[in-house]
């Protein structure tokens, strides 16, 4: 599957897809900085659906985008995330860094 990080048109929410390596997370982390810079909203989502968390490493660059945005007081809430990526936030003990969006019932 082929890596990629979309923006959303409208603005606020940023999907990644495929495996958060070290290409796609530089390209995360440059697509955060963009749209900080170029729309002005108070909350971000980043869609981790279609996304595989493979080490810390992927964990790092989460934690980049994070700083990016609270440096520029916007929130960014984790959506579509998986149950093996909440137990891989909870044994990083990262969860509580981050909003994480509920799981649907």
């Amino acid at each position: 599957m082929q890596s990629e990080v979309l923006i959303h048109p409208d603005g606020g929410e940023l999907c990644v897809s495929g495996t958060l390596d070290a290409d796609t997370g530089k390209q995360l982390v440059a697509a955060m900085t963009e749209v900080l810079a170029r729309f002005r909203q108070p909350v971000w989502h980043l869609n981790l659906k279609d996304a595989e968390l493979t080490d810390g490493q992927s964990l790092t660059f989460l934690l980049e985008c994070l700083q990016l945005a609270l440096n520029q007081g916007v929130r960014l809430q984790l959506t579509g995330l998986s149950h093996e990526h909440r137990m891989l936030f909870r044994i990083s003990r990262l969860d509580g860094l981050f909003e994480i969006e509920a799981m649907a019932a």
